[in-house]
Parts: structure tokens; sequence; C-alpha cells
């Protein structure tokens, strides 16, 4: 574990030019999904190795939960024997949050000989429509409208807060939050 150190928000810039070309698609592949979900439950840590980057989970009080995601590199695709070495070089048993595609590629039978594999459901990505969450029309999402008529109606009308748009003077306080 020596060789990973604990994420905070000064590292995006390191994070982000590994992520630009990355090929998983589900959303903790991503820095701010990294930085926003690393907390005291869930302590994200990171590592550089030969262009690649690895990304651990420690978990306090729960050594079962500790694992890595998928290593992410600009030209390295890598096999189910390679994770298996960086795991076991990196002190780890397991990956989570593996792209389905990624295991469909694979020859399951070689996967369990190395790993358990089990689908994770709590931590399911969700996907919106662009226009549902514009209209959130429908019953569906009575409960996201009503919501959002509390906040207005008791944070905007009283002046509590300001809607505004994002401007470039506003990023780097946004990354920060």
């Amino acid at each position: 574990m020596n060789a990973f150190k604990p994420v905070t928000v000064s590292d995006y810039p390191i994070l982000k030019t590994f992520f630009s070309a990355h090929p998983y698609n589900l959303s903790i592949y991503s820095p701010s999904s990294i930085i926003a979900w690393s907390n005291d439950v869930f302590e994200a840590h990171y590592a550089i190795e030969e262009d690649t980057l690895f990304i651990c989970s420690e978990v306090p009080g729960h050594a079962e939960d500790r694992h890595l995601i998928m290593p992410v590199s600009l030209d390295k695709s890598f096999s189910v024997e390679a994770l298996y070495r960086y795991a076991k070089k990196y002190d780890f048993d397991k990956y989570w949050y593996v792209p389905g595609d990624y295991l469909e590629k694979c020859d399951r039978g070689l996967v369990e000989s190395y790993f358990e594999v089990k689908e994770q459901p709590e931590f399911n990505d969700y996907v919106y429509l662009t226009d549902d969450l514009i209209n959130l029309r429908g019953n569906k999402y009575s409960n996201k409208r009503n919501l959002i008529h509390q906040f207005t109606r008791g944070y905007l009308r009283n002046g509590l807060v300001a809607v505004e748009k994002i401007q470039q003077k506003d990023i780097a306080e946004c990354l920060q939050f």
C-alpha cells in the first residue's frame, strides 16, 4: 500500500490525464467521481506505475471491502493475468466495478480461475434520458419536481441562495466543492 497516496482535489489534473481516453463506460471511471466519492467510508488512493494509473479503496474497519478498480492507461489494455499480477503486487485480492463489456471479451473460465465474479447490483450505474431530466414529466419524476418546488419556495424565493450560470472564474471553486 505504500506506493499509494490518498486522492485529493489537487490531484484532479493528474487523474484527468489518464481518464481522457479510457475504455470503461462506468461512472466510477472519472476523476470527478473518484474525488467526490472518496470519504471516510471509501478512502480512494492512487499510484502511477509505467504510465498506468491504479486506484484503490481502503475501507476502514471493513478489510473485506478493500479493492482496486481496473487500471487506467492511455495506451494499454490489461489481460486477466496482468490484473491478477497487479492485484498481488499491491496486496489486493479483488477488483470492483469491472465493466461488463470487459468481462464479455474474456474467457469466463479464465477469469474465474483468478477471481470470484459476482454482480454488485447495489452499485449499478443509472442513466437518464436528457429529455426526461429537462422536463421531469409523469409520475415517475413527481418526487424530483416536489423537491425542486420545496427548494424554490424555501431558499430561492427567500433570497437564501442565488442561481447563476457557471462561468470560467467559477471552475476552480466548483472543482474544490
